[in-house]
Order: C-alpha cells, then sequence, then structure tokens
C-alpha cells in the first residue's frame, strides 16, 4: 500500500497519498502540504467516499459532494482527468449536477471503473482519541 497520511476531518477518518506522505497525522484546522502547488484544493477519498476540502493550506472539511470552487484531485494528488476548472462562478443547478455526473465518472476511473460509493456515511468516531491524544 506505500506510506500515507492519516486525515480526521469532523466526525471521519480515512487515509490519502496527496499530502507529504509521511504517515502523519491531520485534523480539521492542520496545515498540509499544498497538491500540485496549490493551498485550495478537493481530494477525492477512494475509501469512505466524499472529497476532502483544503481551503489555504488547512484540512477545511470532508463533504459528500465536490465543491465547485475548488480543483479536484485524486487520492494520489494528480489532477482528475475530465473535469474542466475552472468551473462556473456560481453554477445552474444544472450545471451542478453535470459536473458532479462527470466527476463520479473520473473517480470511477481512478479507483477501478466500478461505481464510487458516495452515501451519507454515519460517523467513524464521535471523539477522534488520536487527535485528544496529540493535542493534550
Amino acid at each position: 500500500m506505500g506510506m500515507f497520511d492519516e486525515i480526521h476531518a469532523g466526525h471521519r477518518c480515512g487515509q490519502t497519498k496527496a499530502f507529504g506522505r509521511t504517515l502523519a497525522h491531520y485534523c480539521t484546522g492542520d496545515a498540509v502540504e499544498p497538491v500540485d502547488g496549490r493551498t485550495d484544493v478537493q481530494i477525492a477519498v477512494a475509501v469512505g467516499g466524499g472529497w476532502l476540502q483544503v481551503r489555504s493550506g488547512r484540512i477545511h472539511a470532508w463533504e459528500e459532494r465536490p465543491a465547485p470552487d475548488l480543483p479536484p484531485y485524486d487520492n494520489v494528488g494528480r489532477p482528475l482527468p475530465g473535469l474542466d476548472w475552472p468551473y462556473a462562478p456560481e453554477p445552474t443547478p444544472g450545471e451542478r449536477a453535470e459536473y458532479e455526473r462527470r466527476a463520479l465518472e473520473a473517480l470511477a476511473s481512478v479507483f477501478g471503473g466500478g461505481p464510487v460509493d458516495v452515501s451519507p456515511r454515519g460517523p467513524a468516531h464521535l471523539e477522534c482519541g488520536t487527535c485528544a491524544q496529540l493535542r493534550g
């Protein structure tokens, strides 16, 4: 599997190889390495589904749907193919639905061709014990 970084954002946790790959532990608000030279990105999360959003170089949120104002990257930090960016500043509902459809297709092509699970998730944990230990 190789090296990865552990992410805790809200009540969700997972792993990514898009940052430094130093086995670091990041929580919401923590500064992370730029992805492709960018400090504002969204990372597709293969295991656990959804999009890890980074704004101003810090973990911002883990959302079910892609943000139209952030460039999309795969879990290794490569731009997702077939997705236009930058997007329209205020996409219409139809434009947003089309973008989300293309994003799911791009994810399926990157993560194995099968359907990508984007169903809402229950909390992975109510309180992050690892975060408490690291910060306590």
